[in-house]
C-alpha cells in the first residue's frame, strides 16, 4: 500500500472517530457532570473535616491542659473518644484513680479498692491498642502497680504486667524498678505481706462538727474510739467512782503539804525584809548670840 493511500485511510478513520466521541459525550453528559460534582463535594468535605479536626484538637488539648479532676478528665475522654487527646485524658484519669486508690487503701479500704478497680479498667482499655507508645508504656506501668496493690498473696498477675512492660517497651525508663518488683514478688515475704494486707479493712474515722463551727480541717476530726486504747483486760479497770475518789484523796495530802510547807517560810520572809534605816537626828544648832545672853561675872558687893 502506497503512503498516500495509507494517509487517506488514517484520515478517514480519525474523521469517523471524532463524531462518534462527540456523540458519546452528549449521551453521557449528565453522568460526567455528576461525577465531577461528587469529586468536588468530597474534596470540600475533606477540607472542612481537616479544618474542624484541627480546631477540635486544639480545643481538646486546651481542655486537657487545664483539667485537674477525675470528672474533667472523664468529660474530655468521652467527648474526644478515639482521638489522641481523648486517650491521654483516659490515661491521666486512670493515673489519678491509681493515686487516690493507693492512698485510701490505708484509711478507707472500700473507697481505695473501688478507685483501684477503675484504674485497672482504664489501663487495660488503653493497653488493648498500641496507638501511642508513651501512653502504652505508662498504662502498662500503672496497671502493674494497681495489680500489685490489689493482690491477695497471688502476685502472678502483677509480675506478668511488669514483664509485659519490659517486653513491649524494652527501653522503658521503668526497667530497673520493674525488674526489682518482679524479683521481689517471687519471694515469700512479699506474698505473705499482701496476703495479710488484703484481709485488713481500715475505715475512715468518724467526724462531726464542733460547737461553733469548723476552724480548720483538723478541728472536724474526732479522737479515736475508746476501744482502740483499751489494751488492758476489763478486770483491771477501776470501778466507777473509785478513780475520782482516789484523785480527791491524793489531792488532799498534796494541799495539806503545800500549806504546811508555806508556814515555816513565813518568819524567814520577815527576816529577809530590809530594815528601814533610821533617819539621823537633826544636829543641834548652836545658839545665836541673840538667844544666848553672855554671862558676865557680877562684881562682888563692896563692903562698906
Amino acid at each position: 500500500m502506497k503512503s498516500e493511500e495509507r494517509h487517506t485511510l488514517e484520515t478517514n478513520q480519525l474523521g469517523e472517530a471524532v463524531p462518534a466521541a462527540g456523540k458519546r459525550l452528549e449521551d453521557n453528559t449528565t453522568t460526567i457532570v455528576a461525577v465531577v460534582c461528587a469529586v468536588l463535594l468530597i474534596a470540600a468535605a475533606v477540607t472542612w473535616w481537616m479544618r474542624q479536626s484541627s480546631s477540635s484538637a486544639v480545643a481538646a488539648w486546651t481542655l486537657l491542659e487545664n483539667a485537674e479532676t477525675v470528672a474533667q478528665y472523664s468529660d474530655i475522654r468521652e467527648k474526644y473518644s478515639g482521638t489522641i487527646p481523648g486517650r491521654w485524658a483516659q490515661l491521666l484519669e486512670s493515673e489519678l484513680y491509681l493515686k487516690t486508690g493507693l492512698e485510701q487503701m490505708f484509711s478507707d479500704r472500700e473507697l481505695g479498692s473501688g478507685d483501684l478497680k477503675k484504674a485497672i479498667n482504664g489501663f487495660q482499655e488503653l493497653n488493648s491498642t498500641k496507638a501511642d507508645q508513651a501512653i502504652h508504656e505508662r498504662a502498662l506501668w500503672g496497671l502493674a502497680l494497681a495489680l500489685e496493690a490489689t493482690s491477695d498473696g497471688d502476685t502472678t498477675k502483677a509480675s506478668e504486667a511488669y514483664q509485659r512492660l519490659l517486653n513491649d517497651v524494652p527501653d522503658t525508663t521503668y526497667r530497673p524498678i520493674a525488674e526489682q518488683r518482679i524479683a521481689a514478688l517471687k519471694t515469700g515475704g512479699v506474698k505473705d505481706f499482701y496476703a495479710w494486707f488484703s484481709k485488713q479493712n481500715p475505715k475512715p474515722a468518724d467526724v462531726r462538727p464542733k460547737d461553733g463551727g469548723f476552724k480548720d480541717d483538723f478541728d472536724s476530726m474526732l479522737p479515736p474510739a475508746k476501744s482502740e486504747f483499751n489494751l488492758k483486760p476489763n478486770s483491771e479497770k477501776p470501778a466507777e467512782g473509785q478513780d475520782d475518789k482516789a484523785k480527791t484523796e491524793e489531792a488532799k495530802p498534796a494541799a495539806e503539804g503545800e500549806k504546811s510547807a508555806a508556814k515555816p517560810d513565813a518568819p524567814a520572809a520577815k527576816e529577809e525584809q530590809p530594815k528601814v534605816e533610821e533617819k539621823p537626828k537633826a544636829e543641834e544648832k548652836p545658839a545665836t548670840e541673840k538667844e544666848v545672853e553672855p554671862k558676865t561675872d557680877k562684881p562682888a558687893d563692896k563692903k562698906e
